[in-house]
């Protein structure tokens, strides 16, 4: 998708927003800042789990029952590459 180009000023072209916000999350990540990874296994699998942790601290605000659901309550592990819960 390209910039119309009869259009004057700032326009958002969709798709290429949602690219950029997400690369804009990952870049939270200082793991994420260069490429360390010798595999381009490893380094799908730490996009795959820092994804995980943005979709997750969404989930900052939602209770289900009468428990509510923390950021913290995830223990999240880059270096291992492990993900569980501990209520």
């Amino acid at each position: 998708s390209k910039k119309d180009p009869e259009a004057e000023g700032f326009q958002v072209i969709p798709k290429r927003w949602i690219v950029e916000r997400t690369f804009a999350w990952l870049s939270n990540f200082r793991r994420m800042s260069k490429d360390y990874e010798h595999s381009p296994l490893t380094s799908k699998t730490n996009i795959f789990f820092d994804m995980i942790t943005v979709m997750l601290s969404y989930l900052n605000d939602f209770k289900t029952g009468s428990e509510e659901v923390t950021y913290e309550s995830y223990l999240f592990c880059s270096s291992e590459g492990f993900l569980y819960y501990a209520p």
